[in-house]
């Protein structure tokens, strides 16, 4: 762990960019709970999330093909100094009106790397012959990631202790050094294509994204991993959403959210070093998918029976950490089964999915949280997670396991 990881000197670069982005997440412990804090409703939090999910539906599949026919580092960039900017801006607003239209166009500058941000490295390292190794290459990244992440939460906690409004600040201040970092340092064997008008570029993105959404139909592993994010999607938006709400409710001070957040980072550090064990217990990606499934079930279905501030948030730590060990084997998963040539604008596919659920889910935990309590948010939890449940169990790629192609 505290040796360099696997093939640094050719990755160098996605290493210290992943860190410096948990660096930035100095928002992320009160980013489902901010607006609360600064004095909207349950429901009002929820429009607002939705607008911000919503802009990333409707301009996922555009700015994936856009890096796809462009380049991945020029469309990190933007989506980074546009996030950078907006951030700042959306910390000196407190007007519902104002903070939409901030919430609209974060959400939109955020497509801009959503999907080109892991295709970019993907390819990067497929170019220089890591194939074998991607899936302890995404363990490493994610450490990397947590390890920023822990520093950002642990000021996070003062910061919010101070003023919840600094946390917004500073993310975009450090997103938009973060953006110049990645213009500066990033790699890409990209060549411009000059022919390329306005109207060409639009066809074009229409042709990559057609042929992206024609390759997950005819791939049943995609299918269902896809249809099972649009669920995730929704889910997000209500079992998930009552989550941090429900601790505020039970009497949990704003500012310990950087402390628990502290906790997954520094889980997350190293679980994901554990993601090949666990696969290799289970067998294979289909198990792990259902694995997480049933625990998302047993989340849900604590949450419901306790009305004890110490058991939540102990519940909240355990599962929160174990996130860690899945992700690495899902986004080897998703990515080993997606040509090169639309791999961005698949994940900007599978992205845009993820966005349409919480569209859908964000109200419906809003006005659940707002007139019919924390319970019923809980219950609607477990059924979706059973339904996304029941769609892992259709997977049948042949067994694979953590087979390599």
């Amino acid at each position: 762990m505290f040796r360099k990881p696997l093939h640094y000197e050719k990755l160098k670069f996605f290493y210290v960019q992943n860190f410096f982005f948990g660096l930035s997440g100095f928002v992320t412990p009160v980013i489902m709970v901010y607006f609360l804090l600064i004095g909207f409703d349950y429901f009002q939090n929820s429009i607002l999330f939705a607008v911000w999910v919503g802009s990333q539906f409707l301009f996922e599949i555009p700015t994936g093909a856009i890096a796809d026919i462009y380049g991945r580092k020029l469309s990190v960039f933007l989506s980074y100094l546009f996030c950078g900017i907006l951030a700042i801006l959306l910390a000196a607003s407190s007007s519902f009106y104002i903070l939409l239209v901030l919430v609209f166009l974060m959400g939109g500058a955020s497509t801009l790397s959503s999907g080109a941000e892991m295709a970019w490295m993907v390819d990067h390292a497929k170019k220089n012959g890591f194939d074998k190794d991607m899936q302890k290459i995404f363990s490493n990244i994610q450490s990397y990631t947590a390890i920023g992440g822990f520093i950002a939460f642990g000021i996070s906690t003062y910061l919010i202790y101070l003023d919840v409004t600094y946390v917004w600040y500073l993310t975009g201040i450090f997103f938009i050094i973060l953006s110049f970092y990645t213009l500066v340092c990033g790699p890409e064997g990209f060549e411009r294509k000059k022919e390329i008008t306005v109207f060409s570029s639009f066809r074009k993105t229409y042709d990559i994204s057609k042929d992206a959404i024609s390759y997950i139909k005819s791939n049943m592993v995609l299918l269902w991993i896809f249809l099972g994010t649009l669920i995730a999607g929704i889910n997000s938006g209500v079992g998930g959403y009552a989550i941090q709400p429900y601790l505020l409710s039970l009497g949990m001070p704003a500012y310990l959210f950087g402390l628990l957040m502290m906790f997954f980072a520094f889980a997350m550090i190293f679980t994901p070093q554990f993601s090949g064990k666990l696969l290799k217990l289970l067998k294979t990606e289909k198990n792990v998918l259902v694995f997480n499934m049933v625990l998302s079930m047993l989340l849900y279905t604590s949450f419901y029976f306790t009305g004890s501030l110490i058991v939540a948030i102990c519940l909240f730590l355990v599962f929160g950490s174990l996130s860690g060990l899945f992700l690495p084997i899902i986004m080897t998963y998703v990515h080993r089964n997606i040509p090169s040539d639309i791999r961005a604008t698949t994940g900007s596919v599978e992205s845009m999915l993820g966005s349409l659920g919480v569209v859908f889910g964000l109200p419906l935990g809003g006005w659940i949280l707002q007139t019919l309590g924390f319970g019923l948010a809980f219950v609607c939890g477990i059924m979706l997670a059973a339904v996304n449940l029941c769609f892992y169990l259709k997977i049948n790629d042949g067994n694979k396991g953590s087979k390599q192609n």
